[in-house]
């Protein structure tokens, strides 16, 4: 993986970039190897800074530089697990952000935002991943020295279509958690540890397609 990332915030604004480049080498059989660009992610978001709250209203935009040819059988690395924006269509995702400060160190975050999902072609299928409400609630303790974070985050889909079949992916909630610690001036350990539970999907025709989802990152 090769990404790039920047951001910058000025005043009341921020500004951000980011995509990159991926090789995957398992071949486990013909579909075993993937590379190319991922998409790339566009970010504005204007604060409103008092005492005590910070409330930034953001919009960030999916463009789809990215080349869809991750197939289900490719033996992905490890690494490259957590990358799935493979030219995923445009996506527009408007959202509010809030950040309550408690004493020096510790914060409330909260928001939510609504995810506009464009649609894109997986496999030869044209696929409209519709519309997600999304929400989170945590607290960030940020100290000179080591800085923890705990997130609720819950995402509801709306209908969507692939191909000829319209079906409603589960709701999910995630659970993440990342610490970091100043070890000396030179060195610092970070670390985390994430929890998702995904709902099964359920297609118009009243079946339910596969099962929930349980996933432990670290």
């Amino acid at each position: 993986i090769s990404q790039l990332d920047y951001s910058q915030a000025k005043g009341k604004f921020e500004f951000g970039i980011n995509t990159g480049l991926f090789k995957s080498n398992n071949k486990g059989n013909d579909n075993g190897s993937a590379s190319g660009l991922l998409d790339t992610g566009l970010h504005l978001g204007v604060r409103n800074i008092t005492e005590k709250d910070q409330v930034t209203y953001n919009l960030d935009v999916n463009v789809p530089t990215g080349k869809n040819n991750v197939h289900d059988t490719t033996a992905m690395s490890t690494d490259l697990v957590p990358y799935d924006t493979f030219g995923e269509g445009r996506q527009f995702k408007r959202s509010i952000q809030a950040k309550h400060m408690i004493n020096d160190v510790d914060y409330v975050l909260y928001g939510g935002g609504v995810n506009f999902n464009g649609s894109y072609t997986y496999n030869d299928t044209n696929v409209n991943p519709g519309t997600e409400l999304t929400g989170n609630i945590g607290w960030l303790h940020a100290a000179p020295t080591e800085q923890f974070s705990s997130q609720v985050v819950f995402t509801k889909p709306t209908k969507s279509q692939d191909g000829d079949l319209s079906y409603k992916e589960g709701n999910s909630v995630e659970w993440r958690n990342t610490y970091n610690k100043q070890l000396d001036q030179n060195y610092i350990w970070p670390s985390y540890v994430w929890l998702g539970y995904s709902g099964k999907s359920k297609y118009d025709n009243a079946a339910e397609i596969g099962g929930s989802q349980t996933r432990v990152f670290y």
